[in-house]
């Protein structure tokens, strides 16, 4: 894909349990080797929100929960609180830990693009109010990333949160995100894109 043209490059820690992140970084470094791109020529993104397997799925939902609990809650990454429906978390200790876990497994100094892997997902438990004190102390999070060089911007993959009528309990705004960032870190804020669901056929 890069050898064609192809300079957009995008994952997420969770997908295949880290294996697109480390198949991405491989290809990345491969690239650069042979002469193919150079690392400014690429936009890497990657997205954190769902807690990420490693390697590959536990055989049961009772190893599902010891990973969980060995991996995240006793090391106090996670607190069981702040995991939602099983296995989404924007819990600012996550994500700057998801953070650390992306820029390892692709290789790259800097992500140019991390994105809050659907937000969405909470609204079936927490209740809006909560939920956009989550995501501004997220965005907190994406902030001091971009200060240290870890990320280059931030944005919001989203699945249907976007795209549903205001009505929708379902629903968040794009005007709220951009609100929240301006919270944070005034109109200098960093949060540059959204991701949406898109069908070519």
């Amino acid at each position: 894909a890069i050898e064609s043209g192809i300079n957009l490059l995008d994952t997420a820690l969770n997908y295949r349990s880290q294996r697109s992140e480390r198949a991405v970084g491989a290809a990345i470094r491969q690239a650069i080797e042979l002469g193919l791109a150079e690392r400014s020529q690429l936009v890497v993104c990657s997205k954190a929100g769902y807690i990420p397997l490693d390697t590959k799925p536990p055989g049961s939902r009772a190893e599902y929960r010891d990973y969980v609990k060995s991996r995240f809650i006793d090391t106090e990454i996670l607190l069981p609180a702040e995991i939602v429906g099983g296995g989404h978390s924007l819990a600012p200790r996550f994500l700057k830990y998801c953070i650390a876990a992306s820029r390892q497994n692709l290789g790259v100094r800097t992500v140019d693009l991390y994105y809050l892997h659907n937000p969405g997902q909470q609204l079936s438990t927490v209740p809006i109010a909560e939920l956009r004190g989550r995501i501004r102390a997220a965005f907190a999070v994406m902030e001091e990333a971009v200060a240290r060089g870890d990320i280059g911007v931030y944005g919001v993959a989203t699945w249907d949160e976007l795209r549903v009528p205001p009505n929708s309990p379902r629903h968040l705004s794009l005007e709220e995100f951009v609100h929240l960032a301006t919270e944070v870190a005034g109109d200098g804020h960093h949060l540059r894109a959204v991701q949406v669901p898109i069908n070519l056929s």
